[in-house]
């Protein structure tokens, strides 16, 4: 299992001040020992709270796609402030 350790100190920096939680996952080891990429792949928790700055960051990371594993209700009672065209997958089953 990867440890923060493995990422640079910058790599692990909050990217949004509204989504403290927003980080790059490039860096982490693969299984096979390889790295996965800066830039490719984030993870964070709700979005709901993104100030307008924060949105427009957020299509300038390039995030096309967000996979949204929180359950129906809480989706209702806070959706997530995305920009426009992102594509969002839900996976709460």
């Amino acid at each position: 299992m990867p440890t923060a350790g493995d990422l640079p100190a910058a790599d692990r920096a909050p990217l949004l001040a509204t989504a403290p939680n927003l980080r790059d996952v490039g860096g982490l080891r693969t299984a096979d020992g390889a790295r996965v990429r800066t830039g490719v792949l984030y993870r964070s928790g709700q979005l709901d709270g993104l100030a307008d700055d924060d949105v427009r960051r957020l299509a300038e990371l390039g995030v096309g796609t967000v996979v949204d594993l929180r359950s129906a209700p809480e989706r209702a009672a806070a959706p997530d402030r995305l920009p426009r065209g992102v594509r969002v997958v839900v996976a709460d089953a």
